[in-house]
């Protein structure tokens, strides 16, 4: 008995301590549209100066999952994961609002010039557990030029009649040919030609991160790169670190985020 105790205070303990360190309280709306996404010109395009960040994505959710989420944009780690909490699902009647979490954050990377660490609001944080078709279907809503309505075709979904920015399919991979005799198919993403906002490609992030080093605000943070390897998946790579990681497409990580870049015309 006297061991329970012990746990039970040491647990409160633990759990006390890592809010302390994000001070949460309640939650506010998102940001109105259309978004204006902060861009550094580039050799023959423009990339995002940071991540989406969470209150841009909760904007993204009200204006496309309000009624519905058949594609899963809204994951229910962002509010039940104390590790990345930012925004809140509420549904009244038929209808979802969504909501940032005010609070703040602080990260290893942000520091003042005194090398004093830097507490982050929630709502300016990059938005995290989304996956690389979550991302694609962003790049579509903003290629569309940010509508209001429920996700599909000429929302967050390519329109067969006006192409978007991304559609999703499935590519082979090996084919089992002693027991199946079939394909095994993996989740893809491809880019359409003529899309407005994309993933960016590798070439296109070591241009933005050899060129900006210290102006990337999202280090602390891997981010989705429209680079697919057979057997692997996608890439994600990280401003901290050099090595390269894959992932499955439709696989959210805790603190995986992505940026957009805008083709130039």
């Amino acid at each position: 008995m006297k061991l329970l105790s012990f746990l039970f205070v040491v647990t409160l303990l633990n759990l006390s301590s890592l809010l302390a360190e994000d001070t949460l309280s309640t939650s506010v709306g998102p940001l109105t549209l259309p978004l204006a996404i902060d861009l550094v010109p580039m050799n023959g395009f423009s990339i995002g100066r940071k991540c989406i960040s969470v209150k841009e994505y909760c904007t993204f959710l009200n204006a496309v999952a309000s009624t519905g989420d058949p594609y899963h944009l809204y994951k229910p780690q962002l509010s039940m994961d104390h590790r990345i909490a930012c925004i809140t699902c509420t549904r009244v009647d038929n209808r979802y609002t969504y909501s940032v979490i005010q609070g703040e954050r602080i990260l290893p990377s942000r520091i003042d010039n005194e090398g004093k660490q830097i507490a982050v609001s929630i709502g300016d944080l990059p938005i995290t557990w989304v996956t690389v078709c979550d991302a694609a279907r962003f790049c579509n809503w903003m290629h569309y030029g940010q509508p209001i309505g429920p996700e599909g075709p000429g929302v967050t979904e390519s329109d067969p009649n006006n192409p978007g920015a991304y559609t999703e399919g499935y590519a082979p991979t090996y084919t089992n040919k002693f027991i199946t005799k079939k394909n095994t198919m993996d989740k893809v993403i491809s880019m359409q030609a003529g899309a407005k906002w994309h993933l960016p490609s590798q070439e296109e992030w070591n241009e933005f991160t050899s060129l900006n080093s210290n102006d990337d605000g999202d280090k602390d943070y891997w981010q989705w790169i429209d680079a697919w390897k057979k057997f692997s998946g996608y890439l994600a790579k990280s401003g901290l670190h050099l090595e390269d990681h894959f992932y499955l497409p439709e696989t959210p990580m805790i603190n995986f985020g992505f940026r957009l870049v805008k083709t130039k015309k």
